[in-house]
């Protein structure tokens, strides 16, 4: 399941990449060959850039490329090395559940407001935040499962 959901994240990412680029080039061609502008390229550029940040931000968790604070798991060895890494773990977990429900909650108070040229309800490009986290969280599920199933072989764990 993770690794469809992967794979799906990546042709959206490319999609959703396509028509920024796409929108931008059209603004600077209207803006400098043109003197004009279009203010709804604008805007589809700005959601674009929201759903690619935070779709990006889960795509790069799937991948386990974010950042990694391992320092302090180096200074310590065995049995305490692992108990740090389960923490962190757990940590992570917690805080994905406060983003995505927080985020939630954000997107719910915006659900009546409407952008100003598109007229498109603001909670679609809110709606981002929470659907990325949630896709971290079911990553973060397997992954504590897999961990909690062979916790000795964890080496590539963040911290």
């Amino acid at each position: 399941m993770v690794k469809t959901l992967k794979i799906l994240l990546f042709y959206i990412l490319i999609i959703i990449m396509v028509i920024m680029l796409f929108c931008v080039f059209m603004q600077f061609l209207l803006r400098y060959g043109f003197n004009t502008s279009y203010q709804v390229l604008e805007e589809v550029s700005n959601f674009s850039l929201t759903w690619i940040t935070f779709l990006g931000a889960a795509a790069i968790f799937f991948e386990e490329k974010h950042i990694k604070i391992r320092f302090i798991r180096k200074l310590v060895s065995g049995n305490l090395q692992k108990g740090l890494a389960l923490i962190a773990e757990i940590l992570i977990t917690f805080f994905l559940g406060v983003f995505t429900i927080k985020s939630a909650q954000l997107a719910y108070l915006v659900r009546f407001q409407s952008s100003v040229f598109l007229q498109v309800p603001m909670v679609y490009m809110y709606m981002s935040m929470p659907i990325s986290g949630l896709l971290m969280m079911i990553y973060q599920v397997k992954k504590l499962k897999t961990w909690a199933g062979s916790p000795g072989e964890d080496t590539q764990e963040s911290s």
